[in-house]
C-alpha cells in the first residue's frame, strides 16, 4: 500500500516539477529585461497582462505558502486579493476582446433632444436669419412678459432666467425672497 501512494505521489510530482521548469524559464526570460525596458516596448493591454499575471502568481505563491503552513486561508486577505485580481484578468479579457466596449456613434437626434431638454426649450433647432431673430423678438416679448408675471404668481421662488445660473447664485436668490 505505501509503495503504490509513493508511486502516486511522484507521478503527481513529475509534471509539477515540468510546471515549475517553465516557470522559471519564463520568469528568466523577463528578469533578464529591465522592467522599464519592458513598459516601453509592449503595448498597455500587453503591460496590464503581465502586471495582472504577476500579481496572481504572486498572491498564488503566498496562499500556496500558507497552505503548506497549515494556517487557515478560508477567512485570509490573500484570498479576497485572489478574487480581485481574478476580476481584473476577466476585465482585461474582455478589453482584449471587445466585449462590453462603448460605442463610439452618437446619435445626433437624442443629443439634441438632451440639450434642449437640459437648456429648457423646446424651439426649433435651425439658424435663424437675422431677421427671423427680430422678429421672433418683437412676437415673444410681450408673451415672455405674461409668463413671467403668470410664473411668479405661482411661486414663491424665482426660477432663474438663465441655464447658465451657478446653483449658488440661485441659492443667494432663492434665500433673499424667503426673507
Amino acid at each position: 500500500m505505501e509503495d503504490e501512494n509513493i508511486e502516486v505521489l511522484e507521478r503527481s510530482i513529475k509534471p509539477f516539477e515540468n510546471a515549475i521548469g517553465e516557470l522559471e524559464d519564463k520568469l528568466n526570460e523577463l528578469l533578464d529585461q529591465q522592467l522599464d525596458d519592458v513598459y516601453q516596448n509592449e503595448d498597455p493591454l500587453k503591460v496590464a497582462q503581465l502586471e495582472i499575471s504577476l500579481a496572481y502568481a504572486l498572491n498564488s505563491c503566498f496562499f500556496m505558502f500558507l497552505k503548506t503552513q497549515g494556517i487557515p486561508v478560508k477567512e485570509h486577505p490573500v484570498k479576497r486579493e485572489l478574487e480581485r485580481v481574478k476580476t481584473q484578468m476577466t476585465k482585461l479579457k474582455e478589453a482584449q476582446t471587445g466585449k462590453n466596449q462603448p460605442s463610439a456613434r452618437v446619435d445626433p437626434k437624442a443629443a439634441e433632444r438632451v440639450i434642449n431638454h437640459s437648456i429648457g426649450s423646446k424651439r426649433d433647432t435651425t439658424v435663424p436669419t437675422n431677421e427671423q431673430q427680430q422678429e421672433e423678438t418683437n412676437s415673444n416679448s410681450s408673451s415672455k412678459k405674461r409668463k413671467a408675471e403668470l410664473s411668479s404668481s405661482h411661486r414663491s421662488t424665482p426660477r432663474p432666467k438663465s441655464a447658465h445660473l451657478e446653483f449658488r447664485q440661485y441659492q443667494q436668490l432663492r434665500g433673499d425672497s424667503q426673507k
